[in-house]
């Protein structure tokens, strides 16, 4: 609701999968939860979003909670998304019993196919001239005072494979490596301008 008033584009998803984490040599699995929110802006082919990430990674050495923030960059192909984000953050650490919290570095590359879409039109903030031409009206005539673009905003669900990697430079101890293979579903909701006609030349 919040990305509808600004008239901006959000995204939120969760994703979990296997890890593998490692430290001083020694590695041990588990999985992870993460999920995600977003906001920011979209052309209808390429999507850029400001995040906020947390994510639970259970091993069998440690178990520990991150929250991280940091851009994102998304490109449609068609029905497929490529995305990639880096995000930093803290993360707070089980071990031996004892918490510790460090800083952490993540990064994750994400590929998706939409499973689902729809789009609608956009009343668009344009006091002077009140209604644009509908989205895709069939037969609508062109008029002098129509603005040629009418905003629209498009919600597709995205099935998603994700590779997540990090860094956790901890303070106490050898740094801890993690990497990922994520499957979650992300929903994205984009507005952005489409040419409602064209004007007779």
């Amino acid at each position: 609701m919040a990305a509808s008033a600004l008239g901006c584009s959000s995204l939120h998803g969760v994703a979990v999968g296997p890890v593998l984490a490692s430290s001083g040599g020694r590695s041990s699995y588990g999985d992870e939860l993460h999920v995600r929110a977003g906001l920011g802006s979209s052309d209808g082919a390429g999507l850029t979003t400001f995040d906020a990430g947390a994510s639970v990674r259970v091993t069998k050495r440690t178990q520990s909670l991150a929250g991280d923030l940091g851009p994102a960059f998304a490109r449609w192909f068609g029905p497929a998304l490529l995305s990639f984000g880096p995000t930093t953050g803290l993360a707070v650490e089980r071990y031996a019993g004892k918490l510790f919290v460090d800083p952490a570095l993540h990064g994750a590359l994400m590929g998706g196919l939409a499973l689902d879409e729809s789009t609608v039109s956009v009343r668009p903030w344009n006091f002077m001239f009140g209604e644009p031409v509908p989205y895709f009206e069939p037969g609508a005539e062109p008029q002098p005072w129509l603005e040629q673009y009418a905003r629209v905003r498009r919600n597709r669900t995205v099935l998603t494979l994700e590779l997540r990697g990090g860094i956790e430079p901890r303070f106490t101890r050898d740094a801890l490596w993690t990497a990922g293979i994520l499957v979650g579903l992300t929903f994205v909701s984009e507005e952005f301008n489409v040419r409602a006609f064209r004007f007779p030349r």
